[in-house]
């Protein structure tokens, strides 16, 4: 074919063509428009975290002063004996099935800010310092409304040690899991997509003016000048069991100077039914969803694969959940016991102020010595040294969530800890209100069944979940790799009805008038059928695809075993430190006490001259720290009963937090 002399008509054709010309761009351009509209295609759907608002949480806000509570155990207190435990609610975890939320739901209008780096701050107010402590606007939270409002608050699940600006890896969002059921090469749409049914359409044209040499090719013309015209569809399916159908329409014109030829022009149409049926390699509904209709040996992204990789996702995400959820109860107790180490320091300082008030007035009375005033006045300071220290803390860390599920390292001031709080719970770092904790630790002794806590370690721990999925892809691909080993046989078979005329449509009642009235007559009817064979010889990349699957089956297997020794491992570290913690709690309540009673014995004794100012300024210092120790207990039977639950993988439930599809 002479490209650079195409064009669809010809001058020198028979007057026939010119008649039919009409008829064929008609034809023509409905067939393109056609294509273009079967070629479009509406926009996906996508996973989205679909959360309630957060509530309004001005309501929380009181003048109440933080007052400390008599929480000391007393010998009657409830022990409550659990053999099997009961979660607080049952929680629906992700189903396997993907869900689809309509790509309006998001709502992009809220979702536009500048990436500038000159954002508008997220509160105007200034920090508060010491200087502002003493009138302050508290912001009163339960551990329930802390985890709403973290919850609620939830885009990015971070930590408390700033992962988005330390760490170098993204961290977790609540897109991840809609990001990857919407991956277009890897996503569950993308493995279903290969089973979608296919429309194609073509249209072309050729025009030919060439000399022959042999005037048998030409039609019994050496100077053959030919115009054709081509208009093909096709509309194929490939189905899960690996059998492929297609539909084929061909319309066909030829108009030539051949002498040969019945007619100047001519019209051929012809409709093509085919099926081939993989009787080896592909065939079957299990490989097809594991592996895909069209994948390579160690290539494997079919529906069930997809599917998996989601499942993971929605593991990751829950697990992400989880550290936050642990993460937001540690900050809240380490806000607790910040406030207890104040109100501790606090009382020892005015404990010791009254106490210099006292010695100063009888020094200058002359009943006391000037070192005795000196010595007051240096635990004094001392003790007001260590209330501002309670304030604004030192720059260590406090609680944080690791694998362990989290361990009180040290205490924290109350600004470190209630900024802390504040970025777990997504609030401002400062709003003109300062958090304050109204929930009380419980220390009432509960034990639990260890054999029924470790199995429910094993079904429910999120890492062994995870793992599981791991295990049974490998599984999957491991079943493809066999398959792979099998040969290409196709068995085919066509059918075709052909319709040949002078024009394409015609009213004249004569043979071969047009083809339409020839194709629909069935006088020409068609079909073939065979087999279609092919094989690697040797099969390298199957054999390798084969055993690189069983390794890595091996490994995951290995990976899981390892994982359910070092949980149990954890969750008897986690069950030894809740019955130690209980422990403690009633050793350093007793201790407290006992400090008590000799402050005031001591006072006493020193007011009748029977004791020296060194021995009660000892007791007010073993008193602060008794006081310190026992709530440090407290708070540490607070965290083992959180992180007994989070080794057993109950979490969730014991923070009534539901994760929903």
């Amino acid at each position: 074919m002479d490209s650079g002399r195409f064009h669809l008509w010809s001058p020198r054709l028979h007057t026939d063509m010119q008649s039919d010309s009409q008829t064929t761009k008609c034809i023509a351009a409905a067939l393109t428009v056609l294509a273009l509209v079967v070629g479009c295609r509406t926009a996906g759907k996508q996973i989205v975290f679909d959360q309630e608002a957060a509530s309004d949480d001005s309501g929380l806000i009181t003048q109440v002063r933080y007052e400390e509570a008599d929480d000391a155990p007393t010998d009657d207190a409830a022990t409550t004996d659990v053999d099997t435990e009961q979660p607080l609610h049952d929680a629906e975890l992700p189903a396997t099935d993907t869900p689809a939320v309509d790509d309006e739901n998001l709502d992009l209008e809220v979702m536009e800010f500048s990436v500038d780096g000159e954002l508008d701050p997220l509160s105007n107010a200034e920090p508060l310092t010491l200087g502002g402590f003493r009138d302050i606007e508290y912001l009163d939270l339960s551990l329930q409304q802390a985890m709403q409002i973290a919850l609620a608050n939830a885009t990015v699940l971070r930590d408390a040690g700033g992962t988005v600006v330390q760490s170098s890896q993204v961290p977790k969002t609540i897109l991840d899991s809609a990001i990857v059921a919407s991956d277009p090469r890897f996503g569950v749409e993308a493995a279903l997509s290969q089973f979608d049914a296919m429309f194609g359409s073509d249209v072309t044209a050729q025009n030919i003016d060439r000399a022959l040499n042999n005037s048998f090719f030409g039609g019994g013309t050496r100077t053959l000048k030919q115009d054709l015209l081509g208009v093909h569809q096709r509309l194929t399916k490939r189905t899960v069991s690996g059998a492929e159908f297609g539909i084929y329409n061909e319309v066909d014109f030829d108009s030539s100077n051949a002498p040969g030829n019945q007619f100047t022009s001519a019209w051929t149409w012809a409709i093509v039914a085919e099926a081939r049926q993989p009787l080896g390699r592909g065939r079957g509904t299990l490989v097809n969803r594991i592996a895909g209709p069209y994948s390579q040996p160690g290539v494997y992204n079919g529906v069930m694969i997809a599917q998996l990789n989601t499942n993971v996702e929605l593991k990751r995400f829950e697990k992400a959940i989880r550290d936050l959820a642990s993460n937001v109860e540690n900050a809240y107790w380490d806000l607790y016991l910040a406030y207890r180490n104040f109100d501790a320091k606090n009382t020892a300082y005015r404990a010791s102020s009254d106490v210099y008030d006292k010695v100063a007035a009888q020094a200058n009375a002359g009943r006391r010595g000037a070192a005795e005033a000196i010595q007051a006045k240096w635990q004094r300071d001392f003790f007001l040294n260590e209330v501002e220290a309670a304030i604004t803390g030192t720059r260590r860390d406090g609680t944080r969530t690791t694998s362990n599920g989290g361990m009180l390292i040290t205490t924290s001031g109350l600004f470190q800890a209630e900024r802390r709080l504040r970025l777990l719970l997504g609030l401002p770092s400062s709003d003109g209100r300062f958090a304050r904790p109204i929930d009380e630790p419980s220390v009432a002794p509960i034990r639990y069944s260890w054999d029924e806590s470790l199995n429910e370690a094993m079904t429910r721990r999120v890492e062994l979940c995870e793992e599981r999925l791991h295990v049974r892809k490998q599984e999957l691909e491991y079943t493809a790799a066999k398959q792979h080993l099998l040969p290409d046989i196709d068995l085919v078979a066509r059918h075709r009805n052909r319709g040949f005329g002078r024009q394409l449509f015609s009213n004249d009642p004569g043979q071969f008038s047009n083809a339409f009235d020839e194709l629909i007559s069935g006088d020409f009817d068609e079909w073939e059928f065979g087999l279609a064979y092919s094989v690697a010889l040797g099969k390298r990349a199957e054999h390798a695809a084969l055993h690189k699957a069983k390794l890595e089956l091996m490994r995951a297997k290995f990976f899981y075993k390892a994982k359910q020794q070092d949980i149990e491992n954890e969750l008897q570290g986690a069950f030894q430190e809740m019955d130690g913690a209980i422990r403690r709690i009633h050793r350093t309540g007793g201790i407290r006490d006992l400090a008590r009673s000799e402050v005031d014995t001591l006072a006493a004794l020193y007011q009748t001259g029977q004791a020296t100012l060194d021995q009660l300024l000892d007791s007010q210092r073993r008193l602060s720290d008794s006081e310190m120790l026992y709530q440090r207990s407290v708070v540490d039977y607070a965290l083992a009963l959180k992180d007994f639950h989070y080794q057993k993988g109950t979490l969730l439930d014991y923070e009534s937090i539901q994760l929903c599809r």
